[in-house]
């Protein structure tokens, strides 16, 4: 599994949602936080990841 950290966006309820994401090992999950470090939640359902590499 991909470890580390970056740059995200997430969107969701048509907004936009900038951030960053870091996963620390291969067996734990990722998290995404704003700006300020808040945690972004997700809708319920299903979740779409794409990954990118930055230009």
């Amino acid at each position: 599994g991909l470890v580390g950290s970056g740059k995200a966006l997430v969107l969701r309820d048509g907004k936009e949602y900038a951030g960053r994401w870091e996963r620390s090992s291969a067996s734990g999950g990722t998290s995404f936080t704003d700006d300020e470090g808040n945690g972004i939640s997700f809708a319920r359902g299903p979740v779409w990841v794409a990954l990118a590499p930055e230009p």
